[in-house]
């Protein structure tokens, strides 16, 4: 019984972690990005171009921590 609460406090904390880590790179990579705009373009804008896959792999991420909720 106390590995299943300790797995579930482990998913809960990869769970609330994720958007936090998700807002973190997408920030930096938009600050890094030379030519970006948040304000006129959308966050996924970040996966087009060379660097693109940052992005995609955040995305990944986040849908990940969000399915342990």
């Amino acid at each position: 019984m106390n590995d299943i609460r300790a797995i579930d406090r482990i998913f809960h904390g990869i769970a609330s972690a994720g958007p936090l880590l998700f807002f973190a790179v997408a920030s930096v990579e938009g600050i890094v990005r030379v030519g970006y705009d948040p304000i006129e373009q959308p966050i996924s804008a970040l996966a087009l171009g060379p660097r693109g896959w940052i992005q995609g792999l955040n995305f990944a991420l986040l849908a990940g921590s969000l399915c342990l909720f």
